[in-house]
C-alpha cells in the first residue's frame, strides 16, 4: 500500500510541532518537516525527537530559503548530528551558498 504524506508547511505554515498533532491525529505517517524560513530552525529541531517517537515511517526535511552562511553551516551540521541518515533533505538550488558544504549529505540531498 501506497503512504500519503503531507508537508508540515502546508498543514500549519510556521508552527511545526502544531503541524505534527494534526498529521499524527489522522493516522498520517509521512512527514516533510518545513523550515523554510531560518527563524522556525528551532521548532525542526524541537520536533526530532518526536518525530523520532510518533511512529512517522519516512521523514523529510525542507531547508530554509532564506538562509546566510552561518545559517547555512548550522543547518547542514544539524542535520548531519541530529537526524537519521534515511531522512531526506530538500533545498532549493538558489538558497545554497556554498555547494561543498552540502556534499557530505550525499544522497540525502
Amino acid at each position: 500500500m501506497r503512504s500519503l504524506g503531507y508537508s508540515t508547511g502546508a498543514i500549519s505554515p510556521g508552527n511545526i510541532s502544531e503541524a505534527l498533532d494534526i498529521l499524527s491525529s489522522e493516522g498520517i505517517d509521512v512527514a516533510e518537516l518545513a523550515a523554510l524560513r531560518t527563524a522556525e530552525l528551532p521548532d525542526l529541531f524541537a520536533s526530532l525527537d518526536r518525530v523520532r517517537n510518533d511512529g512517522f515511517t519516512r521523514v523529510s526535511i525542507h531547508a530554509p530559503v532564506d538562509m546566510d552562511a552561518n545559517d547555512e553551516e548550522a543547518f547542514i551540521n544539524g542535520i548531519t548530528r541530529e537526524t537519521p541518515t534515511d531522512w531526506l533533505v530538500i533545498v532549493h538550488p538558489y538558497a545554497i551558498i556554498d555547494f561543498a558544504k552540502w556534499k557530505g549529505l550525499g544522497s540525502r540531498l
